[in-house]
């Protein structure tokens, strides 16, 4: 061997390469950071229910909403049902493009049920689920509304309601709360 010549490494020069790259990506997830992963997060899930009057007949024809976020104006739908003869609405989940994956991050996803009354929209029921950014809302929901109570909710009605939480007096509850 000539002096001051390097010895070269059996292990091939690619293989050294993916070793580093695997241990900065696992620095990042252990640091709570976002990498670079496309995917379709959800932003609001799937709800289905039953739109009724006092008597308990069913609303036919009225047009409902999710509404995601934390605003309680109910303006620009993009995903509208309509209730059939029964009252009964089925809303698809909603999802969103991300490029980045966030590791280790969790947060509140805010988001309303929306539905038509004489002049427009109103918040019907308000919900919260507190999950991992990247996954969002899981499974669905199953709601029923008394219409002619939706006018005169009380205020506690207006506050977002965690799973299967029941608030008296309030035009919509949550019957099940599907995973």
């Amino acid at each position: 061997m000539v002096r001051g010549a390097r010895q070269l490494s059996a292990q091939p020069l690619g293989s050294t390469m993916k070793l580093r790259v695997g241990a900065a990506c696992m620095l990042l997830a252990a640091a709570g950071c976002a990498i670079p992963r496309p995917h379709f997060a959800r932003t609001t899930p799937q709800i289905s229910g039953h739109l009724r009057t006092e008597q308990g007949a069913g609303a036919e024809g009225v047009s409902v909403w999710v509404r995601p976020g934390a605003s309680a104006a109910c303006i620009n739908p993009d995903k509208e049902a309509r209730t059939d003869e029964k009252g009964a609405f089925a809303i698809p989940e909603r999802r969103h493009f991300s490029f980045f994956l966030n590791f280790m991050a969790h947060s509140f996803f805010r988001y309303g049920l929306c539905v038509e009354r004489i002049g427009g929209f109103t918040n019907a029921i308000e919900f919260e689920d507190y999950t991992l950014v990247d996954t969002g809302p899981l499974g669905s929901r199953l709601v029923e509304c008394n219409l002619d109570l939706l006018a005169a909710q009380p205020p506690e009605c207006a506050k977002p309601r965690r799973f299967a939480e029941q608030v008296t007096g309030c035009a919509c509850q949550i019957l099940e709360h599907r995973f």
